[in-house]
């Protein structure tokens, strides 16, 4: 559903100076199927990811909201939250929806 806001919010990058918006379908999206993706890692299977990205490195903390300075605790595989947003992106003419870390 939030890949699909930002799809609507942002028809006008989309479009570009283009006479129509592509169909979500083909654009490039962040949600990433495990089994497809990263099939020789066990860490993915059956499962879905979401590719995000952020300029600079977030906080990171524990379930108690303590930060976490140690940063080999968190890697690839293991379950957390954060606090992310979608949106649409147009350059040189590759388009489709990005998704944000929020730091």
């Amino acid at each position: 559903a939030a890949i699909e806001a930002a799809y609507r919010e942002g028809e006008s990058k989309h479009k570009g100076n283009g006479k129509s918006v592509p169909a979500l379908s083909v654009l490039k999206t962040p949600l990433r199927d495990g089994d497809l993706e990263r099939p020789d890692d066990p860490a993915y299977a059956g499962n879905y990811f979401v590719n995000a990205n952020a300029t600079s490195a977030p906080g990171i903390v524990d379930a108690d909201r303590n930060p976490i300075l140690t940063r080999s605790e968190v890697y690839s595989g293991v379950y957390g939250r954060a606090s992310i947003s979608f949106y649409a992106f147009n350059s040189s003419g590759n388009k489709g929806i990005a998704c944000g870390l929020y730091i």
